[in-house]
């Protein structure tokens, strides 16, 4: 006997969690969170804000994103929603790293051709598979379809069905990665990028130094600023300023603190070193920059 091929053993295990068909009015939030899957979502309907490691993404009707897994991220709803999501973990490596470290995980509707592939796609899928979704997530129908073999094949089909799908956004990601000669980060290096943008984030209006992430994490400071660059192109130093720099002007623009207020809840030594900071970085006093957009602002 003479093989034409032979393969001993095909194994690439994507498992499936919460798959969701929702929708939300304006105003609704889903606080910040992470997981260890990655997420699919796509805007069905309306208007939405996803934040992740503090970049906000907005999706419109058609438009889709993957969430990489153990990122922190938050939803608000903008307008009037619909939207559908779900999460997955795959164990293939190279796959997994493709997800990761993808630099802009956002697919607009008319930026590719894969935008109209994923709205036929998921019209398609909720029309085929949402009766089955409810049935299988009613309470009462679970116990009669525990055994139920033709329910069993069903899921099996929509497993199938979803794999080819995220094989689909893979090799998407993948050729954008190889058009712009993207250099592969690996996991690792993201995972401590990921960690580190959390904590500035949670440290920005306290004095927290730079050197206090190594005995955090227990990483020499050198490679934590190599990894730091290699995912978010600036140095952790730089990203902590942009996010005092950001929460000064919400500081200014949405509430009526005095200037020396705002320096010390975002712990600079004395006011003068806060307004030679924000000065650096706008052009302009805190002061200053306050009338101005505030004199926009009641003009409109």
């Amino acid at each position: 006997m003479k093989y034409l091929f032979h393969l001993p053993r095909v194994y690439s295990a994507i498992h499936l969690t919460a798959i969701q068909y929702s929708s939300a009015q304006k105003g609704w939030m889903y606080p910040k969170h992470r997981h260890p899957y990655f997420e699919f979502l796509y805007c069905v309907k309306g208007e939405l804000q996803q934040t992740v490691n503090g970049q906000h993404y907005i999706l419109n009707e058609g438009d889709a994103m993957i969430i990489p897994s153990n990122m922190y991220h938050e939803t608000k709803i903008l307008s009037e929603c619909m939207f559908f999501d779900f999460h997955f973990d795959v164990e293939l490596p190279e796959i997994h790293e493709i997800f990761q470290i993808t630099v802009n995980p956002v697919i607009e509707r008319d930026s590719s051709s894969l935008g109209t592939e994923i709205q036929d796609w998921v019209d398609k899928f909720i029309q085929k598979y949402s009766t089955l979704l409810i049935e299988i997530d009613d309470e009462e129908t679970k116990k009669d379809r525990k055994n139920n073999i033709e329910t069993s094949i069903q899921i099996l089909q929509m497993h199938s069905n979803v794999v080819a799908f995220i094989s689909r956004l893979a090799e998407f990601y993948f050729e954008v990665q190889r058009e712009d000669q993207h250099v592969l980060v690996q996991p690792s290096h993201t995972f401590i990028a990921h960690e580190i943008a959390y904590l500035l984030q949670s440290k920005a209006e306290e004095n927290f130094h730079i050197g206090e992430l190594s005995t955090k994490l227990n990483v020499h400071r050198s490679h934590i600023t190599n990894c730091f660059k290699k995912v978010y192109g600036m140095t952790p130093k730089a990203y902590l300023s942009q996010l005092r720099l950001q929460k000064a002007k919400q500081y200014l623009l949405e509430t009526d603190l005095p200037v020396e207020r705002i320096a010390v809840n975002l712990a600079f030594s004395s006011t003068g070193h806060f307004t030679r900071f924000f000065c650096k970085q706008v052009g302009i006093t805190p002061l200053k920059y306050r009338n101005k957009h505030s004199a926009t602002i009641e003009s409109k």
